[in-house]
């Protein structure tokens, strides 16, 4: 019909119009049904650095707006909540951002979400509240399931039913929960998000008076050795770093495992420091890449899990040594240097 160019103005534009609505809603479902196949072929990974949970619920908040102001529904939202979650900021997105379009796609004209950001105790607590269609108290232990719907035939742009799975393996996969409340049909829902409170310890940044003897005798500890750090989280790597260069050790940086290899096979460092969770490829696959390659460079894993299983799997891959985050530096410096002497012995 566009083709024949004698449509009027006024409906040629809602004919693109509509056009632009179906493509944005086709490569939803296709992204949707790709993140339920790593998700069931347990491929879908997080990477773990804090969060401003705040900023990230104002930028998935951005996203709906238009199409809020399109359909006259209002979003409210009290996002003063400071607090930082340790996750993966595009993911938290993700969730938000399907909270919101669930909300926004099943409320009528003229209607409100609200959106509030809370800390209770050691969590943050994110709650996304609708006037809509509500849902039947039946259907509430089910409306995380996949392809599960209350009623698709009384709601507009239905979908496949995956966004609410999809926010619930995410929201585990950052330690948290997810649940739905409604007082039922046609009388609004509300879905909240509780996540793990992040509050990184100030000891290594801001180190108390009574610390200044020990640091000074780590200085120079390190004198001359070479240190090539995996990290990327761009804090964390100046402040490892920093921690080193302070001990006398020459350090090269990157923020990825191909970064890391091609730098390696350059010229070997004296100790590799890595973080295991990296994105693309994680520190497991680049240490058991390096032993394969016959590459003995001893090596640190960096890693938020500190249980005593995630220490095994770290030197079953590879690694000499496993250090949980977040970093203490005597430790990260004693470890550095016990490496290098047994290597300067052997």
């Amino acid at each position: 019909m566009l083709q024949s160019e004698r449509l009027p103005p006024e409906q040629v534009r809602h004919a693109i119009a509509v056009i632009e609505r179906s493509a944005r809603a086709q490569r939803q479902l296709i992204e949707d049904l790709l993140d339920v196949s790593r998700i069931v072929s347990h491929r879908l990974r997080i990477t773990r650095e804090p969060v401003r949970l705040a900023d990230v619920v104002e930028e998935a908040l951005d996203a709906v707006r238009p199409e809020a102001a399109a359909k006259n529904i209002a979003i409210e939202a009290s996002l003063a909540e400071p607090g930082l979650v340790l996750g993966d900021a595009r993911r938290l997105e993700q969730v938000v951002w399907n909270l919101a379009w669930n909300a926004l796609k099943f409320s009528s004209s003229s209607g409100r979400i609200t959106v509030r950001l809370v800390r209770d105790g050691g969590w943050l607590v994110l709650s996304v509240a609708d006037t809509g269609v509500g849902i039947p108290s039946a259907f509430l232990p089910h409306v995380f399931e996949w392809f599960r719907q209350a009623d698709p035939a009384a709601r507009s742009q239905a979908g496949l039913g995956l966004g609410l799975g999809i926010v619930r393996h995410l929201v585990q996969l950052h330690g948290g929960s997810v649940h739905a409340e409604s007082r039922g049909e046609g009388r609004g829902a509300t879905f909240i998000v509780k996540l793990p409170l992040h509050e990184p310890p100030a000891a290594i940044l801001n180190p108390a008076p009574e610390m200044a003897h020990a640091a000074a005798a780590l200085k120079d500890r390190l004198t001359a050795v070479r240190i090539l750090v995996v990290e990327d989280d761009d804090d964390t790597r100046e402040l490892v770093r920093a921690t080193l260069e302070h001990a006398g050790a020459q350090v090269e940086a990157v923020a990825t495992a191909s970064d890391a290899r091609r730098e390696i096979l350059e010229e070997a460092p004296d100790v590799l420091v890595s973080d295991i969770l990296l994105p693309e490829e994680n520190g497991y696959s680049l240490i058991e890449s390096l032993r394969t390659a016959g590459i003995t460079t001893p090596a640190i894993a960096l890693t938020a899990h500190a249980r005593r299983e995630d220490a095994e799997q770290a030197r079953t891959a590879g690694f000499q040594i496993h250090l949980p985050k977040p970093v203490d530096a005597a430790r990260l410096i004693d470890a550095v240097a016990t490496l290098h002497e047994q290597r300067t012995i052997h």
